[in-house]
């Protein structure tokens, strides 16, 4: 668990914290996109100048993400899957929020 001022951030290995069930967001809005640094980020795999892939610590909004949905009974808790895998193929610059 870390957290700072004002969020909290956890990396669940099961979905055990979401018992009650989970209320699924197939559609992507906009408005739920990280569009700033929260002071979070995961190790991503990148290549260097020689070409060798290694890791990097990257914050978690230049990641690719997909807003999953939130937990019932916690509707403030926003549920996101990271995929770190995708970051040696996107430019951060543009849009890291899938949809469609």
């Amino acid at each position: 668990v870390t957290f700072d001022i004002n969020s909290t951030c956890y990396f669940p290995t099961s979905l055990a914290f979401a018992r009650r069930g989970i209320n699924w967001m197939p559609k992507a809005y906009l408005i739920l996109n990280l569009v700033a640094d929260i002071h979070f980020g995961l190790r991503v795999p990148l290549y260097n100048a020689r070409g060798v892939l290694t890791e990097k610590y990257t914050p978690l909004y230049k990641i690719p993400y997909y807003c999953f949905g939130t937990a019932i009974g916690i509707d403030s808790l926003s549920i996101l899957i990271f995929f770190p895998a995708l970051y040696l193929e996107s430019d951060y610059e543009h849009f890291t929020y899938l949809s469609e």
